[in-house]
């Protein structure tokens, strides 16, 4: 069933989702950027052997950072530029 939260509990949720993971991982939103957290955060889930999916609109990030997420094993990326609404599901 879908959770409904609120602005002061986004973070910790989306953190809660990533690390029980145990099969897949899809994060659809509408900008491609990466805080450190976050990037850790997959880096584990990947190491747990989690399928990720990411799914944006725009990409936001310099091509280091792409070069970094490459690290992530089982990380892929996909652009749909029509996508406008954030969803965080394992």
């Amino acid at each position: 069933m879908a959770e409904f939260i609120t602005n002061e509990d986004i973070c910790s949720h989306i953190a809660n989702i990533i690390t029980t993971a145990d099969q897949c991982l899809y994060i659809v939103t509408p900008s491609l950027s990466m805080s450190k957290e976050l990037y850790l955060l997959l880096k584990y889930a990947s190491e747990r052997n989690v399928k990720i999916e990411y799914i944006y609109a725009t990409n936001e990030l310099d091509p280091s950072e792409i070069s970094t997420l490459s690290e992530i094993k089982t990380l892929k990326f996909h652009c749909l530029p029509d996508i406008n609404a954030r969803c965080y599901f394992n």
